[in-house]
């Protein structure tokens, strides 16, 4: 087991996933994570009322996408170049983008162009700070 390329991409998770949050909260505070709508339609209440669950779902979420692709790159034996962190972290930043999207239009929440923007973007902020992170190997 590639054990320092899994600490390394937990950790580059994590710190992706705060300046997400940061971004999503800079610019538009008022939507809720998707699993705290998710709790919301299945628990009941409102997504407001899951936050804190929510909040914790995003860090374990983030580290463990950026192990995935910490590992993947071991087991893949793709050089760990920059060039290749950034394609692989914006492609997948993109997808949890568009993930994101169709979760929330399953669920009825709103899902409005400037949603999607704000989603997109900060996932793309994910992307970037992890493919940043990962390059730099400093674990």
């Amino acid at each position: 087991m590639p054990a320092l390329e899994l600490a390394n991409g937990v950790v580059g998770g994590l710190l992706a996933t705060v300046l997400m949050i940061f971004t999503i909260a800079f610019l538009d505070d008022e939507i809720p994570p998707l699993s705290a709508v998710f709790l919301a339609a299945f628990a009941g209440g409102d997504p407001v009322d899951h936050k804190r669950a929510a909040l914790a779902l995003h860090f374990l979420y983030g580290a463990a996408g950026g192990a995935a692709i910490a590992v993947a790159f071991v087991f893949a034996e793709i050089p760990p170049t920059a060039p290749a962190y950034l394609v692989t972290c914006v492609i997948f930043g993109a997808l949890l983008s568009i993930w994101d999207v169709f979760g929330r239009l399953a669920l009825r929440s709103d899902t409005g162009l400037r949603v999607f923007g704000v989603l997109l973007s900060s996932y793309l902020v994910y992307a970037v700070v992890l493919a940043g992170w990962l390059s730099l190997n400093l674990i």
